[in-house]
């Protein structure tokens, strides 16, 4: 065998070069305060997308995409102090598939998308409201 490949096989091996797919998952839903009461989110686990150099060969450029979904919690102290227990609930799908979707249903005539690059974004008001959002931008193909 090849030196050379040999030499490639063991470094991907003990994990010194990266191979595609190998990635964790991280998921991304809100965390509401207190006693929880409702909690109906849902968020995004992980995405791995194309580079420029895998897209089909009849591929046409569509220019640049923005998609976002949000998730939001509501908690409600107590009292005034600091410590004071909280009932809290969160709602909303802040996932891809929502953001995917919604793409989807604005430019029908899309193949697909590459060089996907996610934000989280969060906003909090006080620690009551929180709204936690996914947004993705991409450029996409026909």
């Amino acid at each position: 065998m090849n030196r050379s490949v040999l030499l490639g096989m063991t470094l991907i091996l003990a994990g010194a070069l990266p191979v595609r797919g190998d990635y964790q998952a991280r998921p991304a839903l809100i965390v509401p305060g207190g006693m929880v009461l409702f909690y109906n989110s849902e968020g995004p686990l992980s995405y791995e997308s194309m580079s420029h150099r895998e897209l089909p060969s009849d591929a046409v450029d569509a220019g640049p995409v923005y998609m976002q979904s949000c998730q939001f919690s509501l908690t409600v102290p107590l009292s005034y102090s600091l410590s004071a227990t909280s009932f809290s609930g969160a709602a909303g799908n802040g996932s891809y598939n929502k953001a995917m979707r919604e793409l989807r249903d604005k430019n029908p005539k899309l193949r697909g998308l590459y060089d996907v690059m996610v934000d989280l974004h969060q906003t909090s008001v006080l620690g009551i409201f929180s709204r936690l959002c996914t947004e993705i931008h991409a450029r996409s193909y026909q």
